[in-house]
């Protein structure tokens, strides 16, 4: 009754009665007292490949369509409320700006929305590690190190002339002598291009070019190293101040030489003395304030440990990325996390349908 009345506020209040929202981001933040609005994450960068909702107030959306006014530059699939779960795929073809139109089963435009479509000139790369820490500026690299067979894992993030692009996998790689490469796609939550690099054994120089749309956009500097240059480590946790009961919390193991931070590291994990099953560089816990517990890591002959509230936690890895940083059993708070938000995620698309 309570979603009833609030979608008919929204119709009073002359709300717009649909709108176009693609998956690129699922920010779960509708209000049903000012209708549907848009939340297509243009630009997209060359070569995305997404999703398109339409969201009404009401109204049956079966027979409608969505249509690119210039299928060259975005084109998208056929769109079928009844068969096809209320969506068309989507894929950003080519750089350019064009439009996305909402035509319903009598052939009356709906809705309007200008998209445009870019290629990137600069790609950030962003560590893992810092990133889980909430410490974005820290996290950019320029020329990594990677210790010899280690994998390390980095965020992808497209820009064109300072705007900030969307949508993943658009980005592709070309590794050089010393490395591989592969590029790991999330698309649960947050579309997102991870580049994954691992070190071959041997010390030495390497390279490895981000091409998007079939241009080198950037050739970043790789440095494989081995243990000799690593001369500290740490363990950094977020902070636990204001934290509830049930959080989960991470703690990040980060090792360093003389020319800074040394990626691809694994660790071996204690807890309160007690061996961890799985080796990685991530220790995820639920925080309890009434639960203290001594963690520390080691590498080889370096430690280090760090106290924190825990009534439980698991191992895992800076190169686990979405939902597959969750170890196996589905009762861990994170595992249910992700269930719980795959749920939500696919009944956001009927939202306004339930509420009409």
């Amino acid at each position: 009754m309570k979603s009833l009345v609030l979608a008919g506020l929204a119709l009073l209040a002359g709300c717009q009665t649909s709108a176009l929202v693609d998956d690129v981001d699922l920010s779960l933040d509708f209000s049903p007292l000012t209708g549907p609005s848009d939340a297509l994450h243009t630009p997209y960068v060359a070569g995305a490949q997404f999703n398109v909702w339409i969201e009404a107030n009401h109204g049956d959306i079966h027979g409608w369509s969505i249509v690119s006014e210039d299928p060259t530059i975005l084109s998208v699939g056929a769109f079928d409320a009844a068969t096809n779960d209320g969506y068309a795929p989507a894929v950003a073809v080519r750089a350019g700006d064009t439009r996305l139109v909402i035509i319903d089963y009598n052939g009356l435009t709906r809705h309007t929305h200008d998209v445009s479509v870019k290629v990137p000139d600069r790609i950030d790369v962003l560590a893992h590690g810092p990133l889980l820490l909430g410490d974005e500026t820290d996290a950019v690299v320029s020329s990594p190190q990677i210790l010899t067979g280690g994998t390390a894992t980095f965020l992808t993030e497209p820009y064109a002339e300072g705007d900030r692009l969307y949508g993943n996998h658009a980005l592709s790689v070309v590794p050089h002598a010393g490395s591989t490469a592969i590029v790991e796609h999330t698309s649960f939550l947050e579309d997102r291009d991870w580049l994954a690099i691992t070190a071959d054994a041997e010390p030495g120089a390497s390279s490895v070019d981000l091409v998007v749309a079939g241009q080198t956009i950037r050739t970043l500097p790789v440095e494989v190293v081995d243990d000799s240059v690593i001369t500290s480590m740490q363990l950094v946790g977020e902070s636990e101040k204001h934290r509830h009961s049930k959080e989960s919390l991470v703690v990040v193991a980060e090792a360093s030489s003389a020319g800074g931070p040394v990626y691809g590291v694994t660790y071996d994990f204690t807890v309160d003395g007690q061996a961890q099953a799985a080796d990685g560089d991530v220790y995820r816990y639920t925080y309890d304030k009434h639960d203290d517990v001594m963690l520390e890591a080691s590498h080889g002959t370096l430690a280090d440990g760090v106290l924190i509230h825990s009534s439980g936690g698991y191992v895992s890895s800076t190169n686990a990325t979405g939902c597959s940083a969750a170890p196996g059993s589905v009762t861990t708070p994170w595992a249910l996390f992700c269930v719980g938000a795959a749920i939500v995620a696919s009944r956001r698309r009927r939202y306004f349908e339930m509420s009409r």
